[in-house]
């Protein structure tokens, strides 16, 4: 069966279950709110790496002062290397 590069949307709740992302074959996951404080997302690469899919975490919070500019190409890399081999994940909490 061949595999299509997509961009897969989803929440903390789907993101956390990595059973859900293999199954969809999900193969990276971009954090932008990574930390372990309300309104964000407790994942790191530790928690992705023994189910064989690439994280990038951001610890950046969802208010207006937040500059996410200054990250544009460093994201930009990874999902461009992402959908190169076949798939990602780009999430939000």
């Amino acid at each position: 069966m061949p595999r299509y590069a997509y961009v897969h949307l989803c929440f903390r709740g789907a993101a956390k279950n990595t059973f859900y992302l293999k199954k969809v074959g999900i193969t990276h996951v971009l954090n932008t709110a990574e930390g372990s404080v309300i309104g964000t997302v407790d994942t790191n690469q530790d928690f992705y790496r023994p189910f064989g899919i690439k994280y990038k975490g951001l610890k950046l919070l969802d208010v207006p002062q937040t500059n996410i500019a200054m990250y544009f190409n460093d994201v930009a890399d990874f999902i461009d290397d992402a959908l190169k081999e076949g798939g990602t994940e780009i999430r939000s909490a």
